[in-house]
């Protein structure tokens, strides 16, 4: 979700048209609220917070992803290893996986 959607979907969604505004009253207000909201340092902290946050989320998911990637390769060159020893006759009694 987008930093403006959450910001809408938290706040700006519930900014109701007050009974004597017209409907460019009621978007200046919303308006008004939104730079107030931008401009605040806090909320800069916090998106900045944020977005290194999701950085971090970004590069463990690679990371998760080449491990994967390895373990599946490793498994594989495992089976292949299995295959050649029954072929040649070899004890592979400790070939088999542990449950």
């Amino acid at each position: 979700m987008s930093d403006f959607k959450s910001w809408w979907h938290e706040t700006g969604s519930g900014i109701v048209a007050l009974p004597n505004h017209d409907q460019e009253e009621h978007a200046e207000r919303v308006a008004q609220r939104a730079w107030e909201a931008a401009s605040d340092p806090i909320n800069q902290l916090l998106l900045d917070e944020l977005q290194a946050r999701r950085t971090l989320g970004a590069a463990n998911i690679r990371r998760i992803q080449q491990l994967l990637g390895v373990s599946e390769q490793l498994r594989a060159e495992r089976d292949d290893a299995r295959k050649i020893a029954y072929r040649l006759g070899w004890d592979c009694s400790n070939f088999e996986e542990k449950k």
